[in-house]
């Protein structure tokens, strides 16, 4: 098959193809899907809405002018400091541990390629090497904690500072025991190791892509295999050789169509490997075997693994187990770290479960709040969403995204109020084998929104409705907003707005909706109902953390 001389080339082509192909396939199969969704949400499907408007002949008739006023509070981010630290401390213990076991699996890895050099390859082991060398295979778990699962700006750059301060005394040690190496031979030495590789890796970590981008990788990965293999099995076969030139003659076809041809045909065969891949992602998944976490930080360390064992290639293709050794490792380590922590949980109470409203036209502003909330959240309860055009590609789970490709989109969205009530009933409440809780996304038609949105209500701890951006054109907003009113206790309800609200059109709404709140509301009782306005702050994340403490916290 492969030779010795050609094997690192052809791995290295191999990774850089993959990578790049799946940065372009993704964005067009996400851009397919969301088209696929978004046409089909617009559809009246097969179920019939059970849930009429809000009947504006309802009012106040019959309660003998004994109505509370409803009160609208604006609440700033100051006025919910104190919060902020009760709600933090909750979710510390759950991160702090995934970060550790993460940075425990990644140092590991690291320690298997540097082995290698210290011990057997390059002159014996010397401690400072060990470390320089282990510091520089470790990237990989820094790059993959500040862009996967770290949520927080300050903890990302932290992570970062540790990582750069590490390397430089390790850097400035190895410079005083070795004077004749300089700064810039130790600068070369890591950025010829890793920076190709990280390169490589943004194309399918990128943010609009990496809910589908190691799937799509894995998948690409054994498709190139395939074209590679079969492009080198051809070229050492005489008779394979002497088969493709008489086809080539007997068609008409050149030398370079023929050796296209054979890339796909290589690429065709290896892609039903690649399918069932997939599949047996999706099962595991589905079974909460992996996360999409766990699922993105692995194809990350299986680019890396792939592309640092190329280096030992060229002392010898033994040494070409050393990535799937360091990448078993990796998996191992995660694998007992998680399962210890998650045995420290196992007399946890029931989660809290947060749904999140939104407008829907608020387009990128809404996809940044939702990664916020649900990088801080997801980590202590549930979340729960109402598919629409903004999020649909970032909430993209596995089995969706499979059932997209299956033609079977229709399977996610909600029938009728049967389909709505088997859905509630298996409702995701455990934690992924990282810790963290899924997103609950409802896909629905034009008639099932409106009661898919009050059963979520219902069952929800806490509702956080998202108006940035709210105008008289927003009508799906007004039935949401009066149901909260007349269903849910105000309490648990959180109304999020900025200078984009029309504030206006807002305080006329609550005011002419509470008027038609019924007699059994559960908000009729309160001798001051309020509606409570938070006002958004520019940076995503501390909006996202003040309307956690404010829900939450108590």
């Amino acid at each position: 098959m492969f030779s010795a001389d050609n094997l690192p080339g052809l791995l290295f082509i191999i990774a850089s193809v993959a990578a790049v192909l799946s940065l372009a396939v993704s964005f067009v199969l996400l851009w397919r899907y969301r088209r696929a969704v978004v046409r089909s949400m617009a559809s009246s499907g097969q179920g019939q809405s059970l849930d009429p408007p809000i009947d504006s002949a309802r009012d106040a008739a019959g309660d003998g002018g004994r109505r509370h006023p409803l009160q609208i509070e604006v609440v700033t981010a100051d006025s919910s400091a104190a919060a902020v630290v009760k709600l933090s401390s909750g979710l510390a213990s759950t991160s702090t541990l995934r970060v550790a076991v993460y940075g425990a699996a990644g140092v590991a890895f690291a320690m298997v390629f540097t082995i290698p050099w210290n011990f057997f390859l390059d002159g014996g082991f010397v401690p400072v090497r060990f470390l320089w060398l282990t510091a520089g295979y470790a990237w990989p778990v820094v790059m993959g904690l500040c862009l996967v699962v770290l949520n927080r700006r300050r903890d990302r750059l932290m992570c970062l500072g540790i990582y750069l301060l590490a390397l430089v005394v390790l850097g400035a040690v190895a410079l005083e025991r070795n004077p004749g190496v300089t700064t810039g031979q130790l600068l070369q030495t890591w950025v010829l190791r890793n920076g190709i590789e990280t390169l490589l890796s943004f194309c399918f970590l990128a943010r609009p892509i990496r809910a589908v981008g190691p799937m799509v990788l894995a998948f690409v990965l054994a498709g190139t295999t395939g074209a590679a293999v079969s492009a080198d099995f051809a070229s050492k076969q005489i008779s394979v050789l002497r088969v493709l030139v008489y086809l080539g003659d007997s068609l008409g076809l050149s030398a370079g169509v023929l050796l296209a041809l054979v890339h796909a045909a290589g690429f065709v065969l290896f892609a039903f490997f690649g399918w069932w891949l997939l599949q047996w992602i999706g099962r595991r998944y589905r079974a909460k075997r992996i996360s999409a976490q766990s699922l993105t930080m692995d194809a990350l360390f299986v680019v890396f693994a792939a592309l640092y064992a190329i280096d030992l290639l060229f002392e010898s293709s033994f040494w070409a187990l050393t990535g799937l050794v360091a990448f078993a490792t990796y998996k191992f380590v995660t694998y007992v770290g998680l399962l210890w922590a998650r045995r420290q949980r196992s007399s946890e109470p029931r989660p809290p479960a947060l749904l999140l409203l939104r407008v829907f036209s608020l387009g990128r502003r809404s996809e940044k709040f939702f990664d916020a909330l649900a990088d801080q959240w997801l980590s202590e309860g549930t979340l729960s969403v109402i598919a629409g055009p903004d999020l649909v590609t970032s909430t993209v789970e596995p089995h969706e995204f499979l059932d997209y490709l299956g033609g079977r989109l229709s399977r996610q969205f909600v029938t009728g109020e049967a389909d709505l009530s088997s859905r509630m009933d298996q409702l995701d409440k455990r934690r992924d084998p990282d810790g963290r809780f899924r997103v609950n996304e409802f896909f629905c038609y034009a008639s099932t929104w409106r009661m898919t949105f009050r059963a979520l209500a219902r069952s929800s701890s806490g509702v956080l409705m998202d108006l940035r951006g709210f105008s008289r054109t927003n009508q799906g907003c007004l039935y949401e907003i009066g149901q909260l009113l007349a269903e849910t206790p105000l309490e648990r309800v959180l109304f999020m707005v900025d200078e984009t609200t029309d504030r206006a059109f807002l305080d006329q709404v609550f005011r002419t909706l509470w008027v038609h709140v019924p007699e059994q509301s559960p908000n009729r009782a309160h001798a001051a109902p309020t509606a409570r306005l938070f006002a958004a702050q520019p940076l995503p994340a501390t909006s996202a953390s003040r309307v956690l403490s404010m829900l939450f916290a108590t």
